[in-house]
């Protein structure tokens, strides 16, 4: 995706503004690893508190050499791309570690409280999931009745709506 965008960038119009480098591509690639060391070990639920510092550390030093050197290229629509890439995925990158941290649902597994919740979180749909697993179940049906106007005649007709809910689940 990077690459795609650095392309796009430095076509012909945006060869028409002088952006220079400036270590753009060491402070975005720096923020790409570190979001990286960050997001990767709670995806694979390992969220101890030295994890959390030290692979982002490791992270953004290895992203920040890697950053230097495409600034070393001269391809300052790269460095720009990269540095707004890194931006852009800096706040989706710490939700969803937190996400994965500190929100587990291996606590609430024996609460009974807890399971209707994940089971009303499934949804009505015909075929659910929950905890990872699919099921099938009775979908949900809505009738619903409509009032349609006609904004040429300015008729009103009764309609009725029927819906049955396929899939459903908490993702």
């Amino acid at each position: 995706m990077l690459a795609v965008f650095a392309i796009l960038a430095s076509s012909e119009s945006a060869s028409a503004q002088q952006i220079h480098a400036n270590y753009k591509g060491t402070v975005g690639l720096g923020l790409i690893g570190a979001e990286l060391g960050l997001y990767i070990p709670t995806a694979f639920g390992y969220s101890e508190t030295w994890s959390l510092i030290t692979f982002p550390v490791v992270g953004a030093a290895g992203g920040a050499v890697g950053g230097y050197y495409i600034d070393r290229l001269g391809s300052s629509a790269a460095s720009v791309s990269i540095l707004v890439a890194g931006l852009a995925f800096a706040v989706p990158s710490v939700i969803l570690t937190v996400g994965n941290s500190r929100y587990s649902t291996r606590d609430l597994r024996d609460d009974t409280e807890a399971r209707l919740y994940r089971l009303q979180m499934a949804g009505d749909g015909f075929l659910r999931r929950t905890e990872g697993e699919w099921s099938l179940a009775m979908p949900g049906v809505g009738i619903n009745p409509l009032l349609r106007v006609n904004a040429e005649t300015g008729t009103t007709s009764h309609a009725t709506e029927f819906r049955v809910t396929l899939v459903s689940g908490s993702f």
